[in-house]
């Protein structure tokens, strides 16, 4: 009967991912993630502190949290010239700036081959690894934007990697897997845990 429920609400909010083409989080769905591409677009989803969040690229709804970094696209991901793989996503909530929290995320993997793991360390700034970055956004009192909140780095001794399982130069498809904790400079606290990452996405020419 579960299974059942289940499946009637996945069949539901597949209609909110074509409307938006953003984020569902556990304030709107049950907590399961997609396990590979949300309608054929760029996706990457993980879990905050156990909270799943979802990006895609379903659609070309841009959104004003999007938009204020510079494209409109929900997943972004760039091979640099110094063959840094620059992977930046954002989610917001189903109806654009609304009553929940949205999360932006960006990984940067080092010296990029191809598949194989990258640690997300390297040079810091008060020993905080600046190879990945998380952050978060509260709706304002107006209900028309955001509040950022503060920038998370990647705490110093924690686990912080990403594997990368499938790269086809190509077709430029990227697949592959990550988790690291993250924590607010300089106390270290707050924190939060990245669980469960997964991306399938296609990287920019």
């Amino acid at each position: 009967m579960r299974h059942a429920i289940s499946t009637r609400r996945w069949l539901v909010l597949g209609g909110l991912w074509l409307l938006t083409g953003c984020s569902l989080t556990s304030e709107n769905v049950e907590p399961a993630l997609p396990s590979g591409r949300v309608n054929e677009s760029s996706t990457l989803v993980y879990r905050a502190d156990g909270k799943p969040v979802v990006s895609n690229n379903s659609t070309d709804i841009i959104t004003i949290i999007v938009a204020a970094f510079g494209d409109s696209r929900a997943v972004v991901a760039k091979l640099l010239a110094n063959n840094t793989l620059a992977i930046r996503t954002t989610n917001t909530p189903p109806s654009g700036v609304g009553s929940t929290t949205s999360r932006r995320l960006e990984l940067n993997l080092q010296n990029f081959t191809g598949p194989g793991v990258y640690p997300l360390l390297g040079p810091a700034a008060a020993g905080y690894s600046t190879f990945a970055s998380y952050q978060e956004y509260y709706p304002s009192g107006n209900g028309t934007g955001y509040t950022f909140g503060p920038a998370y780095g990647v705490l110093p001794g924690a686990s912080a990697q990403v594997t990368v399982t499938s790269w086809n130069s190509a077709t430029r498809q990227l697949q592959g897997t990550f988790e690291l904790t993250v924590a607010a400079r300089p106390a270290g606290t707050p924190r939060f845990v990245l669980t469960e990452g997964k991306f399938d996405l296609t990287v920019d020419q």
